[in-house]
């Protein structure tokens, strides 16, 4: 069954207008990607020497383990001989593509903005993160280098998101009550060559640690107005893409490489533990 992601809201009855121009049917012929991705063989679970949960602990076994910290690492697959494990693994694109091939005109994604109902349906959705991971690329996104998206649940922030992982980069989400510290923290961690912000508030927080964030290329906003001209500065509505067709499939992390990347602080000191 189809999923729909509901943003500041509960799925509208009757028509809506979409937030972009509204786009020619999509059909599977039309999308120029490639369905096969690099596929990490599968390899089932090795009997432990000791407790998963103290293994756990310690550092991943040579090889690769289960869990990894590194941004560019490899993780074994955990594969169970029969129900939901042993499913075959599937990249997060594939996932999307397959969805596109059977629910492609169903609504995907609505969002409510003044008042107003938008939606997208799963093809519209999916070509709109493609232009996202295209922008990316353009603007200087590099493998294993994040994205990072500081504000509210938004239609911007869903596109950013997948088109982060479609461009072969990380999404990294950053909580809105960070101060300027703790923002600049989970860039230089990740490693950000883009911010998304929210709004003005948002803007200022990485304008004050921007010297100190030399991996960041470009910031993208999503208001309406930007209130200041700067180089590297961009609009949600006019940042660049590639013209034409581009295709992403070398980029996609492999099936056994991460695509999110999750920065979390405990404490009332900003006690940082290490990412995942």
């Amino acid at each position: 069954m189809a999923a729909a992601a509901v943003v500041n809201g509960s799925v509208p009855v009757g028509p809506v207008t979409p937030p972009f121009s509204e786009p020619t049917d999509v059909s599977l012929n039309d999308i120029a990607v490639t369905t096969s991705s690099p596929r990490a063989k599968p390899q089932p679970q090795q009997p432990a020497e000791e407790p998963e949960a103290e293994m756990s602990k310690g550092p991943a076994p040579g090889g690769g383990g289960l869990w990894t910290t590194k941004r560019d690492g490899e993780v074994k697959l955990r594969m169970d001989a029969s129900g939901m494990g042993s499913e075959i693994p599937i990249t997060v694109h594939d996932l999307f593509l397959a969805t596109v091939q059977k629910y492609g005109h169903f609504p995907a994604l609505a969002s409510k903005k003044q008042g107003q109902w938008s939606k997208l349906s799963f093809c519209q959705y999916y070509e709109e993160c493609r232009k996202s991971a295209k922008s990316f690329l353009k603007l200087g996104l590099g493998r294993f280098n994040s994205v990072c998206i500081l504000g509210f649940n938004s239609l911007e922030w869903f596109l950013a998101d997948i088109g982060a992982i479609f461009a072969g980069g990380f999404a990294v989400g950053i909580y809105t009550t960070n101060s300027p510290e703790a923002c600049h923290y989970v860039a230089e961690n990740c490693g950000a060559n883009i911010i998304v912000v929210e709004n003005d508030k948002q803007l200022q927080k990485i304008l004050e640690v921007e010297k100190k964030l030399p991996l960041l290329k470009a910031i993208i906003y999503c208001s309406k107005d930007i209130k200041e001209k700067r180089p590297n500065l961009y609009s949600v509505s006019s940042f660049p893409s590639f013209p034409g067709v581009l295709d992403l499939q070398p980029e996609f992390p492999q099936l056994n490489q991460a695509a999110v990347k999750v920065n979390s602080h405990v404490g009332f000191y900003g006690l940082f533990p290490p990412s995942v």
